[in-house]
């Protein structure tokens, strides 16, 4: 069983593809379970957890938005260590004294992940790897600027570098003007997205986008 927590959610999305990839490959046996369902029925996790296809040999469940309510139900059944079963649960940030998140560091046999937004050192990280890999130069001043831009989710994150990577184009390389202006073109279209989303009435996209 694995808990991943924090307020960076590219992050969290990240570390379990990763994560899902390496245990069952290429297969979609995933399950996703509503903490409402659990809360309501809390066999529902043994079942899933002792029930594999016969035409796949291993399977994750995913549980998202996970906290304290359904501590009892992971703790009956973390014991399991069903081999074929993968437990994934999906938290926002868990305070020390959160009894599922003491549940995770305090088991052996199961694993904790924080994850916490970029900070500038790792920021930087990402620039230079993913710059590197395709042969683009960025002067410091233009590469410091960008860093401070950064840090809010990591999905947001590798795609603004990603952005960047395509505005540089041919030439490979960007300075300090071409970086001021992208995110002055990325600022204006995020604040019409950010208009749209009001006046549709989609606040928690909206809220996604105050936040970038």
């Amino acid at each position: 069983a694995i808990l991943i927590y924090g307020q960076d959610y590219g992050l969290k999305q990240e570390r379990v593809n990763l994560i899902i990839k390496n245990y069952i490959g290429n297969s979609n046996n995933v399950i996703e379970i509503e903490m409402k369902s659990i809360i309501s029925n809390p066999e529902i996790i043994k079942t899933e957890l002792n029930s594999i296809s016969l035409l796949n040999n291993k399977k994750v469940i995913k549980i998202h938005e996970a906290d304290d309510k359904i501590y009892s139900a992971i703790e009956d059944n973390i014991l399991l260590n069903n081999k074929e079963c993968l437990l994934i649960l999906f938290s926002e940030n868990l305070t020390p004294r959160s009894k599922l998140r003491n549940l995770f560091e305090s088991h052996k046999d199961a694993v904790i992940i924080p994850c916490y937004s970029d900070d500038n050192k790792n920021i930087i990280s990402l620039i230079d790897n993913l710059f590197n890999k395709e042969n683009i130069r960025i002067d410091i001043d233009a590469k410091k600027l960008l860093s401070s831009y950064l840090g809010v989710d990591r999905l947001v994150t590798k795609g603004e570098i990603e952005k960047a990577i395509l505005y540089a184009g041919t030439k490979k390389h960007l300075s300090i003007k071409d970086i001021s202006t992208f995110l002055s073109d990325q600022t204006s279209i995020n604040i019409d997205e950010l208009y749209d989303l009001i006046l549709l009435g989609d606040i928690k996209q909206a809220y996604k986008i105050l936040l970038k």
